[in-house]
């Protein structure tokens, strides 16, 4: 784990990446209808750990191909990321507008996902964020962690992959 793993990425005009995330409070309060009703909040990490995306040079149409670290459906926001990579390689010229990135992210994720916004923030910034949603704004709060906090989930944090993917987008609304 780094202690600022790099946001996304654009390596010249055919290749881009970004981070995966840890949640460490607050996950599913980004998620509609909660930050409409009651305003959401969340504290998350990204780290060293990146879904790339790269343009095919031989296809002409936009053909993409995609490298994941990890399994998709690991809990680590590997769809968002992928998310982030292509709206950052589709709009390099955004790229001084992270939010507008995270946004158009998240947009396109959620005409087929259900999802919230905190994976799409995290990808996009990296290091660590404090960030509150209330309807369908995000607000980046300051956060910068102790370094005795830094120090402890250097030395403690474990990721392990249990096996089992899920598809958090197919949970069931009442």
């Amino acid at each position: 784990m780094s202690s600022n793993p790099s946001h996304c990425t654009v390596s010249g005009p055919s290749e881009s990446s970004a981070p995966l995330r840890v949640d460490l409070a607050g996950g599913w309060t980004d998620v509609p209808p909660y930050p409409t009703d009651f305003g959401g909040e969340v504290v998350n990490f990204a780290i060293n750990r990146r879904v790339r995306v790269r343009k095919r040079e031989e296809v002409k149409d936009s053909d993409l191909e995609f490298d994941f670290p990890v399994p998709r459906g690991s809990g680590l926001g590997t769809s968002s990321a992928m998310n982030v990579a292509v709206a950052a390689l589709n709009s390099p010229g955004q790229l001084e507008d992270s939010g507008e990135i995270a946004e158009q992210a998240f947009l396109s994720e959620s005409k087929e996902n259900r999802c919230g916004r905190q994976d799409h923030w995290a990808s996009t910034f990296g290091g660590f964020n404090h960030l509150l949603f209330i309807g369908d704004s995000v607000e980046r709060m300051p956060f910068e962690p102790m370094k005795s906090s830094l120090n402890w989930l250097k030395k403690h944090l474990l990721i392990a992959y249990s096996g089992n993917s899920r598809n958090s987008g197919k949970i069931r609304t009442k």
